[in-house]
């Protein structure tokens, strides 16, 4: 079997594939080895390759080119593709996104600090940097190869790490995987604390059995469910399932607007917002004035 991860910076994409390795068997391959390996071959360092690759995106294909006959070569094996774009080009398998907060993925890497471009000064720089990295990380793709790695349609299962374990993403990576959970792509499981208020009223008297959410550029915001979330956030529920009506310009099922224009909160819904959940959010979309 092939399972497609990528994910968010600092959503855990390294953790979780040597835990998906010592439990379930898998390997994991990743752009990071055939990058090693091709600098190697060229003589220069992987930062060196790097920053060639951000002037010269024929190296993009080169990278990209490998992943596709790796896989073509290795078809009887379990391997996790570890992978910004393994869900584009890794043919058959089940494409998995990660989901972090950005202020829970700055402090990870902060406390870290494991590499040149994780330096930060502050937890507010790390956000912001890491902010700009997937923002250009995600327009370079769609320059690359025409393909938008934040459609979260482009994935069988999306699980936001920001407050749920490594263990309890595996979890539920392995239900999935084994036909235990089957339901209609994408699978969100969302942190509640990780979803944002629409500015919009939710009806009185319409229940909900699962959560009801909105993807707007790159966070997601309540449409139904607010009981639901409340609740979780009281007895600090790590994940809720959770159903993407529309995402951005797509038109919300039933009704004549799209996403992004019902989405219009601000800091005063926000704040409300905090006291009914009990908890601070620590970054706020740009749009939410």
């Amino acid at each position: 079997m092939f399972i497609a991860l990528n994910g968010q910076l600092a959503s855990g994409k390294s953790t979780i594939c040597r835990i998906l390795e010592r439990r379930y068997g898998f390997s994991t391959f990743s752009t990071g080895q055939i990058q090693r390996a091709l600098a190697n071959e060229m003589g220069i360092t992987t930062l060196e390759l790097n920053e060639l690759g951000m002037k010269d995106y024929s190296y993009d294909y080169i990278i990209d080119g490998r992943l596709s006959q790796y896989a073509k070569e290795h078809t009887d094996e379990d391997i996790i593709f570890d992978s910004r774009m393994a869900w584009h080009f890794v043919e058959g398998a089940y494409k998995i996104h990660l989901l972090v907060s950005p202020a829970i993925a700055a402090e990870r890497v902060y406390g870290k600090r494991e590499t040149k471009e994780e330096t930060y000064k502050s937890l507010q720089e790390a956000m912001e940097d890491l902010i700009k990295r997937r923002q250009v990380e995600a327009e370079r793709y769609k320059i690359v190869y025409n393909a938008n790695m934040m459609d979260f349609r482009n994935y069988d299962l999306i699980i936001d790490t920001s407050t749920l374990t490594p263990e309890g993403i595996c979890d539920i990576i392995h239900r999935h995987i084994s036909g235990l959970v089957q339901d209609a792509c994408p699978s969100i499981y969302l942190s509640p604390q990780n979803i944002y208020p629409s500015g919009m009223a939710e009806p009185a008297g319409d229940p909900v059995d699962t959560v009801q959410v909105l993807k707007v550029e790159d966070s997601m915001y309540l449409y139904r469910g607010a009981a639901k979330v409340i609740a979780a956030n009281r007895i600090q529920v790590p994940v809720l399932r959770a159903v993407m009506l529309a995402q951005d310009d797509e038109i919300i099922p039933g009704s004549n607007i799209s996403a992004g224009k019902y989405v219009k909160a601000t800091k005063a819904d926000i704040a409300v917002w905090e006291k009914e959940n009990g908890f601070t959010y620590g970054y706020l979309p740009d749009r939410i004035r």
